[in-house]
């Protein structure tokens, strides 16, 4: 059916005389008189023909989740990305939930600079300012088997990141180190993963169930990437010192 008004929309006259504006690189282009169901169409289509990135902001949360769920419906084989908000935090903030954190965080890293990115997002969000992507870069960790890492100068690293240290991870943020095993919930993932150390070299990497702590898979990479927005590089820890 989606296909079908796709079809239709493409072959109107407004469409044709879009696609030669926007082919033409005009800097600033306003299209008026679209009521609200319309305009999943007109971003679908534009997704679909002009192959660039394109950022849709809407004016609340609810919206471009709503905006998200729809153009998700109409092209299923495409990544809409949703960009939250960062809460107002008053008060004990360590009592909040790092979830809009952690979505803000995940659409950071899923962004292709080979590819074509679509992402959702409001005015308030795109107001609050987000790390360069040299330090997003800094300070995300790679791992991969046969590599050689000092554990203890790992743990240093993860809780510069925003990881939190426990004894047992459960939830997202969270790493362990028992003996040779390191355990990160990587908070882009949706399982966490167990590392094991054989003196310093990585002997293996499997993906696990937090709940039973039992083994998923095993892999040869993974990434960890920082839990919070502003983690500490190297060069913030070293002009801290000097202070």
């Amino acid at each position: 059916m989606y296909k079908k008004v796709l079809h239709s929309f493409y072959n109107s006259g407004i469409w044709q005389t879009l696609t030669e504006d926007i082919k033409g690189n005009n800097d600033t282009l306003g299209i008026f008189g679209m009521v609200d169901n319309e305009k999943p169409m007109l971003y679908s289509g534009l997704i679909e023909k002009t192959q660039r990135d394109i950022l849709i902001v809407v004016p609340d949360y609810i919206k471009a989740s709503e905006l998200q769920r729809e153009l998700s419906t109409m092209d299923e084989t495409t990544e809409f990305m949703l960009f939250p908000h960062r809460p107002t935090r008053l008060g004990n903030i360590m009592a909040l939930s790092h979830e809009d954190e952690h979505q803000r965080i995940k659409v950071l890293n899923g962004i292709d600079h080979n590819g074509q990115n679509i992402v959702i997002t409001t005015i308030e969000a795109i107001m609050s300012k987000i790390v360069t992507k040299s330090i997003f870069d800094e300070c995300t960790i790679s791992f991969k088997m046969g590599k050689e890492y000092d554990v203890k100068e790992l743990s240093l690293a993860l809780s510069n990141m925003g990881y939190v240290r426990c004894d047992r991870v459960e939830s997202k943020g969270q790493f362990t180190v028992r003996g040779g095993l390191l355990d990160i919930y990587n908070v882009v993932d949706d399982v966490p993963v167990r590392i094991e150390f054989f003196g310093d070299e990585i002997d293996s990497i499997r993906s696990f169930d937090p709940s039973s702590q039992r083994s998923i898979d095993s892999v040869n990479t993974t990434k960890i990437v920082p839990a919070i927005e502003i983690p500490l590089t190297t060069k913030a820890l070293n002009r801290g010192k000097n202070d």
